[in-house]
């Protein structure tokens, strides 16, 4: 019982995590999108320079971010799994108990 808690306690931030992310990486796109279709008639080169950068940090930490929410997301999920198994008395040993 007390695995199941810490399964969920690794899945509900997780699912965050990956929200998080995709709106992240939503934005970046969009931003991407902006910035190839407007052109820089009136910016310098600076400031492409800076729109660019900031703009590969930010979709680095959203794949980041996924990453790690779906890392956690799965061993959440092993974790909130209830498996089944015969376990022998006399040696301990176990044995996967599959359902019909």
């Amino acid at each position: 019982m007390i695995l199941r808690i810490i399964g969920l306690m690794f899945i509900v931030p997780s699912v965050g995590g990956m929200i998080m992310a995709g709106i992240s990486l939503l934005s970046s796109f969009i931003t991407m999108a902006s910035l190839a279709t407007s052109g820089p008639p009136g910016r310098n080169d600076a400031a492409a320079i800076g729109a660019a950068l900031g703009l590969t940090m930010g979709f680095g930490i959203a794949i980041a971010m996924a990453a790690g929410s779906l890392l956690y997301g799965t061993i959440g999920l092993i974790f909130w799994m209830r498996r089944e198994v015969w376990k022998c008395d006399k040696c301990g040993s176990f044995i996967d108990r599959s359902k019909p």
